[in-house]
């Protein structure tokens, strides 16, 4: 969510709605307050046989510490999902204009998602879901986090530190959510982005980023989840 309380679609605004607030807050009431008959927005958006693809980015903003003695690194950066309900559009816009809503993210369902390495979190801001008429969302979380991170000092200070931030699924496995990374306009993935990365330290450079993904299995159970 930038500074105007919009988030951008790969560094896209996305479009400030003109209609009138009463319009939009009837529909609201309707299809996620007190006047939907059934929240099924409060549920996982599939058919019970199908896996819900959510898309990933992490916008990486600062760094804001890394300790060689606690082998730990402080970072600030926005977490990016989309995915979408495959059970069927929420409205028409035709019928009222209205193409998107911002219910909070406790009024409909969210990717369980976990940064699984982590030793502390703070989110930033409570930032809204975007929800569209065709049954897509885009949601975006500020925070700052303390990751684990195994520092390297063997030729100190002008060692390469490599650390990594585990993002995956918690209580969803690979069989009902999937994870994904978001795509340009042009089909290229793009997992990472740090266009709006600001160097606080003059003692270390950020060379570079990059993201994989894979299925893990754990003992407990016969299915795999993906990190």
């Amino acid at each position: 969510m930038g500074p105007s309380g919009v988030d951008a679609w790969g560094g896209r605004r996305c479009p400030a709605s003109n209609l009138p607030p009463l319009v939009e807050q009837e529909l609201s009431r309707r299809i996620v307050g007190e006047d939907a008959d059934h929240n099924y927005t409060l549920f996982r958006p599939a058919q019970a046989d199908e896996k819900v693809e959510t898309k990933w980015q992490l916008a990486l903003t600062s760094i804001d510490e890394l300790d060689e003695k606690e082998s730990t690194i402080t970072m600030q950066f926005w977490l990016r999902c989309s995915w979408k309900d495959t059970r069927g559009a929420f409205w028409d816009p035709a019928e009222n204009g209205v193409h998107q809503l911002q219910p909070r993210s406790n009024q409909v369902w969210t990717p369980d998602h976990v940064i699984h390495n982590m030793i502390e979190k703070n989110v930033i801001a409570d930032s809204s879901v975007y929800m569209y008429a065709d049954g897509s969302y885009y949601w975006s979380v500020p925070q700052r986090v303390k990751l684990n991170c195994k520092v390297a000092l063997t030729n100190f200070p002008y060692d390469k530190q490599n650390c990594t931030v585990v993002v995956g699924a918690w209580s969803f496995h690979g069989g009902l959510q999937d994870l994904a990374f978001m795509q340009s306009a042009d089909g290229k993935g793009l997992p990472v982005d740090f266009s709006n990365f600001v160097q606080k330290e003059n003692q270390w450079t950020l060379m570079k980023m990059t993201a994989g993904r894979h299925d893990v299995k754990y003992l407990c159970c016969p299915v795999k989840w993906p990190v």
